[in-house]
């Protein structure tokens, strides 16, 4: 009983130096290289940008014309850094961001759904305000213990704990103000991501869309799967809402969707449309994560009636195996760490009894 006892602890000991024994729910965020706040953009060359603007859009000047904007997280602090094309940044200019960092909708920028939080820095003061309630009315959202520095660019750094330990962190809009050029309340630049990201309502992660013409009014996640869906076919990432305009009637829109997961072979873009599920064909059809869907104003994938716009409620979908469920979570992503924790402790199994038996022997 006492080698029984001692070979127990061995393997616990075995799994604590593999860093098994970590409870799964609790894998921490992924960190990226940590971030030196003092106004030097440096720090910031390996990664790529949320937010690039065009050059000479502002009507501010060159050192109030948004350059790039940056955000990165590592195990304690959400960095954002903003840079003009003007060095340095203005030092009257207010910088005004709003992020993503949680699911839901809590604060809306315009038609947006996904902003948490709207932030004014002037000069280094960080104030903050979220609309969780989602009454129009902006309450104030104090926030402590960051640092901002400004330089040649602006970096500021909020801690986790501040934003609910948020596991992702993603800059929406961004403008800035300088207001010796009486510019109102309009700001001299707003700029939005070229990319919209959404987490997907069933769990597997983030979804990604860009479109190759037209400006992209909203875009939403279903919070379930319409009525009437066809038999067999799965909606492992959900279905989205959008909505392009600045159109020309008749105009094609080619939509690039980049998925958490590889899309098996044979997706289709599916829709639900006045109560009528139909499909669209897509493009890019190799497996990978990436598919484009085009779709036609006031033709077949277009959903509102008026010229110049394309709304579409839609998804991919694909036909699944017996028994799975329409709107699945990703199980795979579940099972994956418990099929590796079960095999390390096989494997230290092992190794401990070869050695218990050479000790006997």
């Amino acid at each position: 009983m006492k080698d029984k006892r001692k070979l127990l602890c061995e393997l616990v000991s075995l799994l604590v130096i593999l860093g098994l024994t970590m409870p799964l729910s609790s894998i921490p965020v992924s960190a990226q290289p940590s971030i030196l706040v003092d106004g030097n953009p440096d720090d910031w060359s390996s990664l790529e940008p949320t937010i690039v603007d065009p050059q000479g859009d502002s009507i501010c000047g060159a050192d109030a014309d948004i350059k790039r904007v940056y955000t990165a997280m590592d195990d304690s602090y959400a960095y954002v850094m903003v840079e003009t094309y003007g060095v340095p940044i203005h030092e009257d200019a207010v910088i005004e961001i709003n992020f993503d960092y949680k699911p839901g909708k809590h604060f809306i920028h315009g038609s947006e759904c996904c902003d948490d939080l709207t932030t004014n820095i002037p000069d280094c003061t960080l104030h903050a305000w979220n609309d969780n309630d989602l009454d129009g009315i902006m309450e104030s959202y104090p926030i402590t213990g960051y640092v901002c520095a400004r330089g040649d660019v602006m970096e500021l750094a909020i801690p986790l704990s501040e934003i609910e330990n948020a596991e992702y962190f993603n800059a929406t809009f961004v403008n800035i103000f300088d207001y010796s050029y009486e510019m109102g309340n309009w700001g001299c630049d707003p700029a939005e991501p070229p990319i919209k990201c959404r987490s997907t309502a069933t769990g597997t992660g983030t979804a990604c869309f860009s479109f190759d013409y037209g400006t992209v009014e909203y875009l939403f996640v279903l919070p379930a799967i319409p009525p009437g869906a066809p038999a067999g076919i799965v909606f492992p990432h959900g279905m989205f809402l959008f909505n392009i305009t600045g159109l020309n009637a008749g105009q094609n829109v080619t939509v690039t969707v980049t998925l958490p997961d590889p899309v098996p072979l044979g997706t289709k873009w599916w829709k639900c449309q006045n109560g009528s599920w139909y499909s669209l064909d897509i493009g890019d059809d190799d497996g990978d994560n990436t598919i484009t869907v085009m779709l036609t104003d006031n033709g077949l994938g277009d959903a509102n009636p008026a010229s110049g716009n394309i709304t579409d409620p839609g998804g991919p979908g694909n036909p699944g195996a017996v028994g799975w469920e329409p709107y699945p979570v990703n199980k795979v992503r579940v099972l994956l760490p418990w099929i590796a924790l079960f095999t390390a402790i096989m494997v230290g199994a092992g190794l401990l009894w070869l050695r218990h038996r050479r000790t006997q022997s």
